[in-house]
């Protein structure tokens, strides 16, 4: 069996990186109106970052025009 952890992180990475890729953002552009780092969002999409803060995902979703709710519908 897979480690439950792992499958989160590699969901939320392909998420983000599939809304700002919807989006048409770029990682500076979604930092500036995010107000999250550039190196968080890259660690984030290459899943270096495990357990993401609540506040940021809000933050990066709204940021790109979504809900929080956007991240529990299949894509």
């Amino acid at each position: 069996m897979g480690d439950p952890s792992r499958k989160k992180q590699e969901h939320w990475a392909h998420i983000l990186l599939e809304l700002r890729n919807k989006s048409g953002m770029s990682r500076v552009q979604l930092a500036e109106e995010s107000g999250v780092g550039v190196s968080t969002i890259e660690n984030y999409e290459r899943k270096k970052i495990s357990e993401p803060s609540i506040y940021k995902i809000e933050s990066l979703l709204q940021a790109m025009g979504y809900e929080l709710d956007a991240i529990f519908i299949d894509h």
